[in-house]
């Protein structure tokens, strides 16, 4: 063998080296990319030793059990015992901006410690009665005790007025902060209470004014509840009226329970379906449309209870929006199935329904089902997958948070 013939063989076996291990690089960071997208990658595959939460850092603790003893008057819920900062008078209770978790591993724990989280009664003191003597066509007290579908008491923090005479609504009063959501009911002088709008010839002899206090951008701050106040007994003095409003700190002692369990609750269990090498666009469409799936303009495929009740989602493993042009011309590496936990209405039906679309999905693909960490999955994990989710359901509905109402909606849009 000739010095040219052994500078050819060993040039060869340094190209099939490189390439080796370019695709192990490439493997590498494809993994972390799955893992930062849809889960945390320094954890047990199911979740012993528990996760972080996204919004405050704090280790994600699952109690078996979780009773809420409802307030007399103004009661909702989430998880958690309220922070040290309420013994804090300085400390403004604000949480930062909310997003849902992805979680493609659950499991409660073994030992999970049982905690009871208690709502105290919200008292409404008259803290500002613009005209005290004047006689009101409805009583504060009576008002303050009627429950209104459009408010729940621990989530929308609540101010009433009454008027001495009926009047119509000149102009819709400016009541916003920090982009907070809005509320406002009139009672009608026939007692019917509705959305009040500066109608001619409608007139209202009380209003009851709601602040959303909880969303996924966090929990309304002591500073921005005051200025509402403000604003709303500027709004009562226009219209010569009498208010009385919702004690903030007794309010945000239930806010922030309600706070916690949401921050809690807000999860998104990810399912992921991947190919040994890469699947066609047009084959991806045309079994996900056989399912039952069709493709948003948010660059997502949803599954409906009906036309208007989305239920699951799919979307592309690398997190790339899907669109007509581009499934007609390019592969995929899987696609990812999504049970958002808060907008799917309760029941193991639902579960059971999701996964059948998947396994169905994954056989007419040949895809295989794995994790986060790109292992496969077992029946058993499945099931305890399925545990979760009634858990966290049943803790959403002991709080009377309904998964899938307009309440969640609310909560979680």
């Amino acid at each position: 063998m000739n010095q040219t013939v052994i500078w050819i063989l060993l040039a060869g076996a340094m190209i099939i080296v490189a390439v080796l291990l370019f695709n192990m690089y490439q493997e590498n960071l494809y993994r972390k990319k799955i893992r930062a997208q849809f889960g945390h990658s320094n954890r047990d595959a199911l979740m012993e030793d528990g996760i972080n939460q996204i919004r405050d850092g704090k280790s994600f603790r699952q109690p078996e059990n979780i009773q809420f003893e409802e307030a007399k008057d103004n009661t909702e819920i989430h998880l958690d015992e309220p922070s040290s900062s309420e013994n804090n008078e300085d400390a403004i209770p604000f949480s930062p901006k909310r997003t849902p978790k992805t979680t493609p591993i659950l499991q409660a724990g073994d030992n999970a410690e049982q905690d009871t989280y208690q709502f105290s009664d919200i008292t409404l003191p008259d803290l500002d009665r613009t005209h005290t003597q004047q006689k009101l066509l409805v009583d504060l007290n009576e008002l303050q005790k009627t429950e209104l579908s459009w408010f729940h008491p621990s989530v929308d923090y609540r101010a009433f007025i009454s008027l001495p005479v009926a009047c119509e609504l000149p102009t819709m009063p400016r009541l916003s902060v920090d982009r907070r959501r809005i509320t406002l009911i009139g009672n009608t002088p026939d007692g019917n209470f509705q959305k009040a709008d500066p109608i001619p010839g409608v007139y209202y002899q009380a209003f009851v004014v709601g602040l959303q206090a909880i969303s996924r951008a966090g929990l309304v701050s002591r500073a921005h509840l005051e200025e509402f106040n403000d604003k709303v007994n500027e709004f009562a003095r226009q219209v010569n009226g009498t208010i009385l409003l919702t004690d903030i700190d007794e309010f945000l002692k239930n806010a922030r329970l309600m706070d916690d369990l949401c921050s809690r609750v807000d999860q998104v269990i990810a399912l992921h379906l991947m190919s040994d090498n890469t699947i066609a666009g047009t084959e991806l469409r045309s079994v996900l449309e056989k399912h039952g799936f069709t493709l948003s303009s948010n660059g997502a495929f949803y599954f409906h209870k009906d036309e208007n009740i989305p239920l699951f989602k799919a979307v592309d493993i690398e997190d790339k929006p899907f669109t007509q042009t581009l499934l007609a011309a390019q592969s995929y590496r899987g696609v990812s199935m999504l049970f958002d936990i808060t907008s799917v209405p309760p029941g193991a039906g639902f579960f059971n329904q999701f996964m059948d679309l998947t396994v169905r999905i994954s056989r007419d693909l040949d895809l295989t089902l794995v994790n986060d960490k790109l292992e496969e999955l077992s029946i058993q994990w499945l099931e305890r997958v399925g545990d979760y989710i009634s858990e966290r359901q049943a803790e959403m509905k002991a709080a009377r948070i309904i998964p899938g109402s307009e309440l969640s909606k609310r909560l979680f849009a």
